[in-house]
């Protein structure tokens, strides 16, 4: 199995890790959505992708954006990427939507775009907040309040 082939298998299966474990917090009603439908939905389009992938792969087209990429770079930042979305899906309950998306966000920023420290800080904070009143004030979902309460 190549590299690519394994790690859009991985990406199916973290994906419906994320979304069954989604599940938990709630999914809700068409007219009512829960709060795990965004981690839900999250999943499922994990699952998308990293079957597009598993095709691409079975099928040579892989070959391709391997070489354009640094040699050995992508899959520690592939395997980066999925623990920082398990770490998040597991402290969404507990530290609330609001603080954990921007715990991750920051992450992200830190870790993939290689911003200054204060820069992510700012910017996942504003990201947060302004998703947090589209899904709860917007939109009406029920988010996890976590330890914000």
């Amino acid at each position: 199995m190549t590299g690519a082939l394994a790690a859009s298998v991985g990406w199916c299966a973290l994906g419906l890790y994320i979304a069954f474990a989604a599940r938990d917090l709630g999914i809700g009603t068409a007219g009512e959505p829960g709060p795990g439908l965004l981690a839900f939905l999250l999943g499922i389009v994990m699952v998308v992708l990293g079957g597009a992938g598993v095709m691409r792969a079975a099928v040579g087209l892989m070959a391709s954006q391997r070489a354009k990429a640094a040699p050995g770079s992508w899959p520690w930042r592939t395997m980066g990427l999925a623990v920082a979305l398990v770490l998040y899906i597991t402290a969404l309950q507990p530290l609330g939507y609001p603080l954990a998306t921007a715990l991750f966000l920051a992450i992200l920023f830190l870790a993939f775009a290689q911003l200054h420290w204060m820069k992510a800080a700012a910017l996942s904070a504003v990201l947060s907040g302004v998703s947090y009143a589209l899904f709860k004030l917007a939109l009406g979902v029920q988010l996890p309040a976590g330890v914000l309460g």
